[in-house]
């Protein structure tokens, strides 16, 4: 695809959005930064650096090169997104890169902007990486307020991150609130893990109580809960 785009410099035809989005998806997989600095350049003089369709392997390839400010510029270049496919690719690869980074407080902050429900999964992930606790809870205020706290995906990946944190009073309250199976087994086995056994077999319980399939996970969390127990209680 670069043999491509030299080709057509050479016969002095300007590159449209489709060879630059090759090209730039060439310099992502192979990390080549100088590439995308190139291919930057080469954006502004052919009046693509605020396209749609080129901005997010602009934005992809600065992130993995290890360059997210200029990721971050180039993002707020494009204006407020609209419900697009492009849009939602964008917010994914910006939170994606700013995690990557070390930035999850960027990437939780830009939720409050987008409010779309395939984003709050990628910004819950970089939250709940980071050193902040109170970046999970501001994203959970970012959710509600945007009215896609009832997704069944949003909410698993809410929990989630509580879990990961250790804050399982959290987890449990908004597992409570609308998670599916995953979220259940991944809490259950995670206070197992927390040597928290009891708590995690009344979970175990209370799922069945409340008429959710368990799977061969859900079994598999409870065993090692029973087997944390005696261990414990033969200690």
């Amino acid at each position: 695809m670069a043999d491509a785009l030299r080709r057509t410099l050479r016969r002095g035809l300007p590159p449209d959005r489709y060879l630059l989005g090759a090209a730039l998806r060439h310099c992502t997989d192979h990390l080549l930064l100088r590439g995308g600095q190139q291919l930057l350049a080469l954006s502004f003089k052919s009046c693509f650096a605020a396209c749609a369709f080129v901005v997010p392997g602009l934005v992809d390839v600065f992130s993995k090169c290890g360059l997210p400010s200029t990721a971050l510029r180039l993002f707020h270049s494009l204006p407020p997104p609209q419900l697009t496919s492009n849009s939602v690719v964008l917010w994914n690869l910006m939170a994606a890169g700013l995690a990557r980074n070390g930035d999850p407080a960027s990437a939780s902050a830009s939720s409050s902007t987008c409010a779309l429900p395939v984003f709050f999964p990628t910004a819950l992930s970089s939250a709940a990486a980071s050193s902040s606790p109170s970046i999970v809870l501001q994203l959970h205020a970012s959710l509600l307020r945007s009215g896609h706290g009832g997704s069944l995906f949003v909410r698993s990946s809410l929990v989630h991150a509580y879990t990961k944190r250790g804050d399982f009073p959290s987890a449990e309250l908004a597992l409570r609130e609308g998670g599916g199976v995953v979220a259940w087994n991944s809490l259950i086995a995670a206070l197992s893990r927390a040597d928290r056994p009891p708590h995690a077999l009344h979970l175990f319980a209370d799922m069945r109580q409340r008429g959710l399939h368990q799977d061969e996970f859900s079994f598999t969390a409870a065993f090692n809960s029973i087997e944390a127990e005696m261990a414990a209680g033969s200690g």
